[in-house]
C-alpha cells in the first residue's frame, strides 16, 4: 500500500513553521541581559528539532537514501509539532504592544549564520512545494515564563526523539558545527552555561551538551578571543606547567622524536605510569619574540588537550601537563606530556607503542575488513572533532596514529600482529598544531618526506609562494592528509611504499595525482565504492563549498555528509 506522500511531506512543512515561529520571537530590550542563557537554550531546541526532522525525514543526496516520516506516526508527530507552535500563540499579541512601548530585539539572532538548519528545512519544503501553516511573531518580557516555555519545548522535542530516535553521534556533530563553530566571543560564557543547564535537566541531552561545553572551553582560550598579554597572565599556565619534571631512568632525545618512558614530579604522583612526550621548539618560529610566541602557543595547546580529556570521539590520550627542557641545545623546547594508552601495564619500557605506519609496514596481510572500516571511521571522526574546536592538527599521518589492543594480556608487550586483532588508537602529533584564524603564525615541519601527506598547496616547496603566504594553512589541508591515511588503510600500503611504486613507473607524475588514480582504481575492489568515494573526496578536496565560509561550518557540514556518514554505513 502506498503511503500518502502529501501527509508525510506535510509534517516537514509543519516542522518548518515550528522552526520559523521559534526564530520569530522577540524580547524586551530592557530585559535583554536577563534572557541570554534562556535565549541560547531556546536556539538549542530549535537546532535539535530541525536536525531531528533532517535526520529522520529528509532525502540524503550524498548517501542516496530516501528517508521519510513513517505514515503511522504522522498524526502523533503532527500533534506534537502543533503543541510546540501553540506554546507561543498566547505571546503573539504582545508584539504590537512592545513596538509601541518598548524596544524589542530578536530572541534568536541568526543574522551571521550563512545556512542554518531553519533555512535548510524551509528550502527543502519549498523544493517540494509543501503547503504549511503561516508563521507568526511573538514576544516575551517575563524571564520565568520564558524558562517554562523552554522547558515545555524541550519535553515535546524529546518526545519526538523517543518516537523516532536518531543517531546521537550525528546529532552531536551537528550541534558542534551549527552552534559552537559560529559563536562569537561575547556569548561564549553564556553558551557554556546554557549547555550545562540543559545537560543537567535531561540525561538524554547530557553527552551532547557536555561535548559542547568542552569545545567552548577550547574556543574561549583561542588567540582570536584573547590578547597575548591575557594568555601570558592566564592561570592555566600554572595549572598545567610541571616545574620540576624529572626523568630518572632514560635520557630525553636530543632531537624532536616522540619519547616514551617514566616521569617524576612533586606536583603529580605518577607512580610507575608510562608517559609519552611530544615537543614544541622555538627553532620552528621566526622573529625576536620566538620564545614568547612558543610559550603562548604551548599554553593554548595545553588548554585544548586538557579540555577534551575523557571525550572519546577525540581519541587523544590523557594530557598531563607540559615542562620546559632547559638542557636542550637548539633553543627553547617544551615537552607535552600524555599518559600512555597502556600506562597501567607492567611491561618493559623498551616496548614502544606501535604506530599505524609501523603496523602497515610490518604486516603484509591486512586485518579483516570490518576492523579497517571501524578504524577509518573513528580516525575521520577524531579529525572532525578537532576541527570543530577551532584548531587544525597539521600533521595527520599514519606515524602519528598510535595503535594498541586494550584486551591483550596486561603483562605482555604488544606485537603488531596482536594489536591488529582488535585495534584501538590514539591520535598524537600535536607539535605543529595551531588555531584556525587569519594571521596566526604557522610553524612548519621542515621534512620534505612528509610532503606525501600534504595537500599540493602546502607542500614544502609551496611555502614561499604568494598563495601560501597570503592564505596560510587551511582546514581543508587536514582533510587531504586524512584522505592519505584512509587510502593507506584501504590499500594497506604506506604512502612511502606507494611513492616508491610511483617513482619506478610514473616518475614525472605528482604523488597526489598518482595517489588519487591508484586509490580510485583499487579501493572499489578491496573496500567498496562508498569507501572509495569518501577517500576521493578528501584527496580531491571536492567538498563543493559555494560561498564564503569564514568559520569552516560549511566544510564540516560537507565533510560530515560526504565522508563521515558514508564511512558510517561501510560494513564487511
Amino acid at each position: 500500500m502506498t503511503e500518502p506522500v502529501g501527509i508525510v511531506l506535510g509534517i516537514l512543512g509543519l516542522t518548518g513553521t515550528c522552526l520559523e515561529v521559534i526564530e520569530f520571537g522577540f524580547k524586551a530590550a530592557d530585559r535583554k541581559e536577563d534572557f541570554e542563557d534562556l535565549s541560547i537554550q531556546l536556539q538549542f531546541e530549535q537546532i535539535f528539532i530541525g536536525h531531528w526532522a533532517e535526520n529522520v525525514g529528509i532525502f540524503n543526496r550524498e548517501l542516496g537514501k530516501t528517508k521519510a516520516f513513517p505514515f503511522s506516526y504522522c498524526q502523533l508527530i503532527g500533534r506534537t509539532l502543533e503543541r510546540i507552535i501553540g506554546l507561543f500563540h498566547e505571546s503573539s499579541h504582545l508584539v504590537s504592544r512592545y513596538e509601541e512601548k518598548f524596544k524589542s530585539v530578536p530572541i534568536i539572532n541568526v543574522a551571521d549564520e550563512e545556512d542554518n538548519i531553519c533555512r535548510k528545512i524551509i528550502r527543502s519544503v519549498k523544493e517540494r512545494d509543501v503547503p504549511r501553516p503561516r508563521a507568526f511573531r511573538w514576544a516575551i518580557r517575563d524571564g520565568s515564563r520564558l524558562e517554562k516555555l523552554v522547558g515545555r519545548v524541550s519535553s515535546l522535542r524529546r518526545a519526538l526523539c523517543e518516537l523516532l530516535p536518531e543517531d546521537i553521534h550525528l546529532v552531536e556533530r551537528q550541534m558542534l558545527r551549527d552552534k559552537v563553530t559560529v559563536s562569537t566571543p561575547g556569548i561564549m560564557e553564556n553558551l557554556k552555561l546554557a549547555a550545562a543547564q540543559m545537560g543537567q535537566r535531561s540525561a538524554s541531552d547530557f553527552e551532547i551538551m557536555s561535548a559542547i561545553e568542552s569545545a567552548v572551553t577550547v574556543r574561549e582560550a583561542l588567540p582570536i578571543w584573547k590578547t597575548n598579554e591575557e594568555v601570558e597572565g592566564d592561570a592555566l599556565i600554572e595549572t598545567h606547567f610541571l616545574r620540576d619534571a624529572r626523568f630518572p631512568h632514560q635520557a630525553l632525545p636530543v632531537d624532536l622524536a616522540r619519547w616514551q618512558g617514566c616521569i617524576q614530579s612533586n606536583q603529580i604522583d605518577f607512580g610507575t605510569r608510562s608517559v609519552i612526550v611530544e615537543w614544541r621548539c622555538s627553532s620552528s618560529y621566526q622573529g625576536p619574540n620566538a620564545e614568547m610566541q612558543l610559550r603562548i602557543d604551548v599554553v593554548q595547546l595545553a588548554t585544548l588537550l586538557n579540555a577534551v580529556h575523557g571525550r572519546l570521539n577525540y581519541h587523544i590520550p590523557k594530557f598531563i601537563g607540559y615542562f620546559q627542557d632547559e638542557k636542550f641545545h637548539l633553543g627553547c623546547r617544551y615537552g607535552l606530556v600524555f599518559e600512555s594508552p597502556l600506562h597501567h601495564r607492567q611491561i618493559p619500557q623498551q616496548s614502544p607503542l606501535t604506530s599505524l605506519y609501523e603496523a602497515i609496514s610490518t604486516n603484509e596481510h591486512p586485518p579483516e575488513l570490518g576492523l579497517r572500516f571501524r578504524l577509518a571511521r573513528e580516525i575521520a571522526t577524531s579529525v572532525y572533532y578537532i576541527l570543530s574546536t577551532g584548531w587544525m592538527h597539521k600533521a595527520i599521518r599514519s606515524s602519528n596514529i598510535v595503535l594498541f589492543n586494550k584486551n591483550e594480556n596486561e603483562n605482555e608487550a604488544q606485537s603488531p600482529d596482536s594489536i591488529l586483532k582488535n585495534p584501538d588508537f590514539a591520535l598524537l602529533g600535536f607539535g605543529f598544531s595551531r588555531p584556525d584564524r587569519r594571521g596566526e603564525a604557522s610553524i612548519k615541519e621542515n621534512d620534505s618526506s612528509l610532503d606525501l601527506y600534504r595537500h599540493s598547496n602546502c607542500v614544502s616547496r609551496a611555502w614561499n609562494t604568494q598563495e601560501y603566504q597570503e592564505r596560510g594553512y587551511q582546514k581543508l589541508y587536514d582533510l587531504y592528509s586524512l584522505g592519505v591515511v584512509l587510502a593507506e588503510i584501504g590499500m594497506w600500503r604506506t604512502a612511502a611504499s606507494l611513492n616508491e611504486s610511483r617513482r619506478r613507473r610514473f616518475a614525472n607524475q605528482e604523488f597526489s595525482i598518482y595517489l588519487q588514480q591508484k586509490a580510485s582504481a583499487e579501493l572499489p575492489l578491496s573496500m567498496g565504492q562508498i569507501y572509495s568515494d569518501a577517500v576521493h573526496i578528501c584527496l580531491s578536496s571536492q567538498f563543493n563549498i559555494t560561498q564564503a565560509d569564514p568559520h569552516g561550518r560549511q566544510l564540516l557540514d560537507r565533510f560530515d555528509g560526504m565522508v563521515l556518514q558514508p564511512l558510517g554505513i561501510c560494513s564487511a
